[in-house]
């Protein structure tokens, strides 16, 4: 059976309904303009020729609000996600949903291509950027995958992300911190914050992401002494068999954390949430660092993988480090020094 649909054609202020029902195509007016009204009227049409044909009544009839079925998404599939990919994942998702999504449609049917390309738009009129943008779009995607698997929708409708063009060339510039610039700011941490002082090395010497950094336990570091091991669906790619090394510096860096926090349960974070914006920026200005660019947490990220690359780390051997698929996503990545190249030249060729 084809699942129930309600639309509007381009010639009628009026909602229309139409349904297969013992292989005979049905399509009526509710002569109702406003939808839940419509929706209501629709209803118990269906339901009454589904009485008539001797048709059993199942999950293909009139989709329920939006707002019933973000609630079942949020208590199932979100819920489970969250389990897997930890609370921000969730918090993400769910603001995503209630925000850009539940505003802004009346019905998971009325989420179609056009109308989300509309919406995309009308979203970065108001201010979002496309970044933003994208990531709503992909969160809107689970919605709508959820709505099919529940026989809501017959088919996940194809909505498009902004163009990755759009987004790199509207994206902030960023740069990777000095190796002096940042021997200050963990000399600064040492003395003000430990805390930070302990994830800031972790973070400068794996390449790790905050959000990596959070859901760090003794069981990814427990198959191989020396590195970390991220199981398969914990780091953003979701990648099976992503390792980072844990050099001096970021093994102490655990070592002493897990000291600090007592951490016995091989599945409890070692770290947990961190959230570092205020004594990051507080250090960047008493120690007079150009804040153009830099970023309170990724920058750690961006400075350990570009650090590598000055040193003449190949460029495999920083796809590995970042655990990146995309060489394209590598290179955004990558914010060397433009004298670096000539200094190399330089010692090459002597005085």
């Amino acid at each position: 059976m084809v699942p129930f649909q309600l639309y509007r054609r381009s010639d009628s202020e009026v909602w229309w309904w139409s349904a297969t029902i013992r292989g005979r195509r049905i399509r009526r007016s509710t002569s109702r303009t406003d939808k839940e009204d419509a929706r209501r009227v629709a209803g118990e049409a269906w339901l009454a020729a589904c009485a008539r044909a001797g048709q059993k009544v199942d999950g293909h009839g009139p989709p329920p609000p939006l707002d019933s079925l973000i609630t079942n998404f949020f208590a199932t599939d979100l819920a489970d996600e969250a389990v897997r990919r930890g609370p921000t994942y969730e918090s993400k998702i769910r603001q995503h949903i209630e925000d850009y999504v539940a505003e802004a449609f009346d019905g998971v049917e009325d989420i179609t291509p056009d109308a989300w390309r509309s919406h995309a738009h009308e979203l970065h009129a108001d201010g979002l950027s496309w970044r933003t943008i994208q990531n709503i779009t992909v969160s809107a995607r689970h919605l709508l995958t959820f709505a099919k698997r529940a026989g809501v929708i017959d088919r996940v409708p194809e909505i498009e992300a902004p163009a990755q063009r759009d987004v790199v060339a509207e994206a902030a510039p960023r740069r990777a911190l000095t190796e002096a610039e940042r021997d200050a700011l963990l000399g600064y941490f040492r003395e003000h914050d430990p805390f930070a002082w302990r994830a800031y090395r972790l973070m400068f010497w794996t390449a790790l992401r905050k959000s990596e950094v959070e859901k760090l336990c003794g069981r990814w570091l427990a198959p191989r002494p020396g590195w970390i091991v991220f199981p398969a669906g914990r780091t953003k790619s979701g990648k099976r068999g992503q390792k980072a090394q844990l050099l001096a510096p970021a093994q102490v860096a655990v070592d002493e954390q897990r000291a600090a926090r007592g951490t016995i349960d091989p599945d409890a974070p070692i770290f947990g949430p961190i959230n570092f914006e205020i004594v990051f920026w507080r250090a960047v200005k008493e120690l007079g660092i150009d804040e153009f660019g830099l970023t309170a947490h990724h920058v750690a990220r961006h400075s350990c993988i570009t650090h590598a690359a000055e040193r003449g780390a190949s460029f495999k051997a920083l796809m590995e480090m970042g655990r990146w698929s995309s060489p394209q996503v590598a290179m955004d990545y990558l914010h060397l020094d433009g004298n670096s190249a000539w200094d190399v030249l330089a010692t090459a060729v002597g005085p």
